[in-house]
């Protein structure tokens, strides 16, 4: 998470937290529907979305 959130986009404990809510709302809602889902890919959608409620899409390092 270190290498994700710091290189990323900017992280804080709250942000941290909507992140983990997010990602684990989705997990939630995909395994009742019985949808494969990847972990991974939650956490950084979750992570995108979050830098980007910033406002601006120059939030997030889309090089990475």
């Amino acid at each position: 998470m270190r290498n994700l959130g710091n290189r990323l986009t900017l992280q804080s404990p709250t942000r941290g937290f909507s992140i983990e809510l997010g990602s684990v709302v989705t997990i939630i809602l995909a395994t009742r529907l019985k949808l494969p889902i990847s972990t991974t890919q939650c956490l950084t959608g979750a992570t995108v979305g979050v830098g980007l409620c910033n406002g601006d899409w120059r939030a997030i390092n889309w090089r990475m």
